[in-house]
Protein backbone atom coordinates (compact mmCIF):
# COMPACT_ATOMS: atom_id res chain seq x y z
CA UNK A 1 0.00 0.00 0.00
CA UNK A 2 2.77 2.51 0.66
CA UNK A 3 4.02 1.40 -2.82
CA UNK A 4 1.27 2.87 -4.34
CA UNK A 5 -2.05 0.43 -5.36
CA UNK A 6 -1.34 -2.98 -7.15
CA UNK A 7 -2.39 -6.38 -7.48
CA UNK A 8 -1.60 -9.12 -5.33
CA UNK A 9 -1.59 -12.35 -6.45
CA UNK A 10 -0.76 -15.04 -3.47
CA UNK A 11 0.13 -18.29 -4.73
CA UNK A 12 -0.91 -21.70 -2.32
CA UNK A 13 2.06 -24.11 -1.74
CA UNK A 14 -0.78 -27.13 -1.15
CA UNK A 15 -1.15 -30.63 -2.19
CA UNK A 16 -5.36 -29.80 -2.27
CA UNK A 17 -7.65 -27.47 -1.09
CA UNK A 18 -7.94 -28.63 2.62
CA UNK A 19 -8.87 -26.90 5.55
CA UNK A 20 -5.51 -25.27 5.52
CA UNK A 21 -6.18 -23.88 2.20
CA UNK A 22 -9.50 -22.67 3.02
CA UNK A 23 -8.20 -20.73 5.99
CA UNK A 24 -5.85 -19.32 3.50
CA UNK A 25 -9.01 -18.60 1.30
CA UNK A 26 -11.05 -17.03 3.82
CA UNK A 27 -8.42 -14.60 4.54
CA UNK A 28 -7.94 -13.28 0.91
CA UNK A 29 -11.22 -13.19 0.45
CA UNK A 30 -11.93 -10.72 3.40
CA UNK A 31 -9.17 -8.28 2.66
CA UNK A 32 -10.54 -8.54 -0.87
CA UNK A 33 -13.68 -7.38 0.94
CA UNK A 34 -11.92 -3.96 1.87
CA UNK A 35 -13.96 -0.97 -0.13
CA UNK A 36 -13.43 2.46 -0.41
CA UNK A 37 -15.82 5.48 -1.09
CA UNK A 38 -13.58 6.01 -4.08
CA UNK A 39 -12.37 3.28 -6.45
CA UNK A 40 -8.88 4.92 -6.92
CA UNK A 41 -8.38 5.00 -3.41
CA UNK A 42 -8.81 0.88 -3.08
CA UNK A 43 -6.17 -0.47 -1.12
CA UNK A 44 -5.12 -2.81 -4.56
CA UNK A 45 -7.10 -3.37 -7.57
CA UNK A 46 -7.29 -6.84 -6.81
CA UNK A 47 -6.36 -9.43 -4.37
CA UNK A 48 -6.27 -13.22 -5.66
CA UNK A 49 -5.30 -16.89 -4.50
CA UNK A 50 -4.67 -19.59 -6.95
CA UNK A 51 -5.44 -22.94 -6.52
CA UNK A 52 -3.23 -26.10 -4.67
CA UNK A 53 -1.66 -28.22 -6.89
CA UNK A 54 -4.78 -30.51 -7.37
CA UNK A 55 -7.11 -27.52 -6.72
CA UNK A 56 -10.66 -28.75 -7.55
CA UNK A 57 -9.57 -32.16 -8.07
CA UNK A 58 -10.94 -32.24 -12.05
CA UNK A 59 -9.24 -34.86 -14.57
CA UNK A 60 -6.89 -32.21 -15.99
CA UNK A 61 -5.36 -31.50 -12.90
CA UNK A 62 -5.11 -34.79 -11.59
CA UNK A 63 -3.57 -36.10 -14.55
CA UNK A 64 -0.92 -32.63 -14.60
CA UNK A 65 -0.10 -33.69 -11.17
CA UNK A 66 0.02 -37.38 -12.05
CA UNK A 67 2.67 -36.64 -15.10
CA UNK A 68 4.48 -34.12 -13.02
CA UNK A 69 5.31 -37.61 -10.78
CA UNK A 70 6.62 -40.05 -13.71
CA UNK A 71 10.54 -40.17 -12.46
CA UNK A 72 9.14 -41.92 -9.09
CA UNK A 73 7.29 -44.44 -11.07
CA UNK A 74 10.36 -44.73 -13.12
CA UNK A 75 12.32 -45.45 -10.75
CA UNK A 76 9.66 -48.15 -8.77
CA UNK A 77 9.31 -49.79 -12.00
CA UNK A 78 13.42 -50.46 -12.42
CA UNK A 79 13.35 -51.59 -9.17
CA UNK A 80 10.36 -54.08 -9.43
CA UNK A 81 8.57 -52.02 -6.85
CA UNK A 82 4.84 -50.59 -5.78
CA UNK A 83 4.88 -46.95 -5.34
CA UNK A 84 3.62 -46.10 -2.41
CA UNK A 85 2.80 -42.32 -1.30
CA UNK A 86 2.31 -40.84 2.20
CA UNK A 87 0.22 -37.29 1.99
CA UNK A 88 -0.44 -35.17 4.47
CA UNK A 89 -4.60 -35.17 4.64
CA UNK A 90 -6.41 -32.95 7.13
CA UNK A 91 -8.59 -34.33 9.93
CA UNK A 92 -11.73 -32.27 9.16
CA UNK A 93 -12.40 -32.44 5.71
CA UNK A 94 -12.42 -35.52 3.30
CA UNK A 95 -10.30 -34.85 0.61
CA UNK A 96 -11.36 -36.98 -2.30
CA UNK A 97 -8.96 -35.15 -4.34
CA UNK A 98 -6.45 -37.88 -2.94
CA UNK A 99 -7.99 -40.88 -3.57
CA UNK A 100 -9.06 -39.55 -7.12
CA UNK A 101 -5.18 -38.81 -7.57
CA UNK A 102 -4.08 -42.30 -6.89
CA UNK A 103 -6.71 -43.46 -9.52
CA UNK A 104 -5.15 -41.06 -11.96
CA UNK A 105 -1.78 -42.61 -11.66
CA UNK A 106 -2.41 -46.09 -11.73
CA UNK A 107 -4.59 -45.19 -14.97
CA UNK A 108 -1.53 -43.47 -16.48
CA UNK A 109 1.11 -45.58 -16.08
CA UNK A 110 -0.49 -48.77 -15.40
CA UNK A 111 1.69 -49.38 -12.22
CA UNK A 112 0.89 -50.31 -9.02
CA UNK A 113 0.28 -46.55 -6.81
CA UNK A 114 -1.15 -46.66 -3.97
CA UNK A 115 -1.27 -43.49 -1.36
CA UNK A 116 -2.08 -43.21 2.38
CA UNK A 117 -2.20 -40.10 4.94
CA UNK A 118 -1.04 -38.96 8.21
CA UNK A 119 -4.26 -37.38 8.72
CA UNK A 120 -8.03 -38.81 7.96
CA UNK A 121 -8.71 -41.23 5.18
CA UNK A 122 -7.16 -43.19 3.55
CA UNK A 123 -4.92 -44.43 6.73
CA UNK A 124 -1.96 -46.48 6.51
CA UNK A 125 -4.02 -49.72 7.84
CA UNK A 126 -5.94 -48.82 4.82
CA UNK A 127 -2.85 -48.98 2.55
CA UNK A 128 -1.65 -52.09 4.56
CA UNK A 129 -5.01 -54.09 3.34
CA UNK A 130 -4.37 -53.21 -0.17
CA UNK A 131 -0.66 -54.33 -0.58
CA UNK A 132 -1.85 -57.37 0.86
CA UNK A 133 -4.58 -57.65 -1.38
CA UNK A 134 -2.34 -57.15 -4.36
CA UNK A 135 0.53 -59.56 -3.08
CA UNK A 136 2.82 -56.89 -3.07
CA UNK A 137 5.99 -57.34 -1.40
CA UNK A 138 8.51 -54.73 -2.21
CA UNK A 139 7.55 -50.87 -2.20
CA UNK A 140 9.06 -47.48 -2.74
CA UNK A 141 8.08 -45.43 0.16
CA UNK A 142 7.77 -41.69 -0.81
CA UNK A 143 5.98 -38.41 0.91
CA UNK A 144 3.36 -36.57 -1.21
CA UNK A 145 4.42 -33.32 0.51
CA UNK A 146 6.19 -30.15 -1.04
CA UNK A 147 9.36 -31.33 1.75
CA UNK A 148 10.24 -33.93 3.08
CA UNK A 149 9.90 -33.01 7.09
CA UNK A 150 9.19 -34.08 10.44
CA UNK A 151 5.97 -36.57 8.90
CA UNK A 152 8.55 -37.63 5.60
CA UNK A 153 11.40 -38.28 8.47
CA UNK A 154 9.79 -39.68 11.64
CA UNK A 155 6.55 -40.93 10.71
CA UNK A 156 7.27 -42.19 7.08
CA UNK A 157 11.21 -43.34 7.51
CA UNK A 158 12.02 -42.87 11.06
CA UNK A 159 13.38 -45.67 13.14
CA UNK A 160 10.44 -45.45 15.26
CA UNK A 161 8.71 -48.90 15.48
CA UNK A 162 5.51 -47.24 14.26
CA UNK A 163 7.05 -45.58 10.85
CA UNK A 164 5.52 -46.12 7.67
CA UNK A 165 8.64 -48.09 6.98
CA UNK A 166 8.78 -50.36 9.79
CA UNK A 167 5.70 -51.76 9.98
CA UNK A 168 5.84 -52.73 6.12
CA UNK A 169 8.75 -54.13 7.23
CA UNK A 170 7.19 -56.48 9.97
CA UNK A 171 4.61 -57.32 7.77
CA UNK A 172 7.58 -58.52 5.39
CA UNK A 173 7.80 -56.01 2.68
CA UNK A 174 10.97 -55.37 1.31
CA UNK A 175 10.84 -50.96 1.49
CA UNK A 176 13.30 -48.56 -0.47
CA UNK A 177 12.95 -44.94 0.62
CA UNK A 178 12.86 -41.70 -1.49
CA UNK A 179 13.10 -39.21 1.44
CA UNK A 180 13.24 -35.86 -1.32
CA UNK A 181 9.53 -33.52 -1.22
CA UNK A 182 7.59 -32.76 -4.40
CA UNK A 183 9.42 -29.42 -4.67
CA UNK A 184 12.38 -31.41 -6.13
CA UNK A 185 10.63 -32.03 -9.17
CA UNK A 186 10.52 -29.03 -11.57
CA UNK A 187 8.00 -30.54 -13.22
CA UNK A 188 6.12 -30.11 -9.76
CA UNK A 189 7.29 -27.07 -9.40
CA UNK A 190 5.82 -25.68 -12.61
CA UNK A 191 2.41 -27.13 -11.67
CA UNK A 192 2.48 -23.86 -9.40
CA UNK A 193 4.08 -21.06 -11.85
CA UNK A 194 1.08 -21.83 -13.99
CA UNK A 195 -1.36 -21.37 -11.69
CA UNK A 196 0.19 -18.35 -11.05
CA UNK A 197 0.16 -17.33 -14.58
CA UNK A 198 -3.54 -18.38 -15.31
CA UNK A 199 -4.11 -16.54 -12.16
CA UNK A 200 -2.94 -13.05 -13.38
CA UNK A 201 -4.55 -13.87 -16.52
CA UNK A 202 -7.39 -14.25 -15.54
CA UNK A 203 -7.26 -11.18 -13.13
CA UNK A 204 -6.21 -8.63 -15.76
CA UNK A 205 -9.41 -9.56 -17.88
Amino acid sequence: QEAGPRPILVQSLHITNGTEFDYNKSIVDQRNGIKALQESKKPFPYLALGDSALGVGDQANLDRAAKALEPLVTRAKADGAALVLMGHGNEHLDVKSYRDFAEAMNKMYGHPVFLGLVEGSPELDDVMADLEKAKVRKVLLAPFMLVAGDHAKNDMAGDEEDSWANQFKGKGIEVQIELKGLGSLDAWADIYVERLKALDTAMKK
